[in-house]
């Protein structure tokens, strides 16, 4: 990992501490979801914005070790601070309100998803929110 990734890795870790403490002296720390990183990439290609060729694999390697340290993190702190990862290019398909889901099908649509979400095997996949 070069000097640029590991300060960048330094100054995140440093966010999600002051989150996790944020969070855990609330009063209600049940209440928060820490969500630390939101579709990562480390290309400077735009064409290639929203598809998974914008992680590379030692991209996908970095976000790989930055996930295990703020679970790592929270498990120190408090392991009931709910975690999650956004990481996918979905089409406005998959997150639009004009999906049409509804409590009566919504347990169809996410089996669905899950079934779909398989992609290009570069990183482990959430399903649900």
């Amino acid at each position: 990992m070069g000097n640029i990734s590991k300060t960048v890795l330094e100054y995140s870790l440093k966010a999600v501490d002051a989150a996790i403490e944020f969070i855990q002296t609330s009063g209600s720390p049940q209440s928060y979801s820490l969500a630390p990183i939101n579709e990562p990439l480390d290309v400077e290609n735009p064409a290639l914005f929203g598809t998974p060729d914008c992680l590379t694999d030692s991209g996908a390697a970095w976000v790989a070790k930055y996930i295990l340290q703020v679970l790592q993190r929270v498990q120190a702190v408090n392991a009931q601070i709910p975690v999650m990862f956004q990481g996918s290019f979905k089409g406005e398909s998959y997150w639009s309100s004009s999906r049409g889901a509804s409590a009566a099908n919504l347990t169809m649509f996410i089996c669905q998803d899950a079934v779909s979400a398989a992609g290009a095997c570069k990183f482990p996949v959430f399903v649900g929110e």
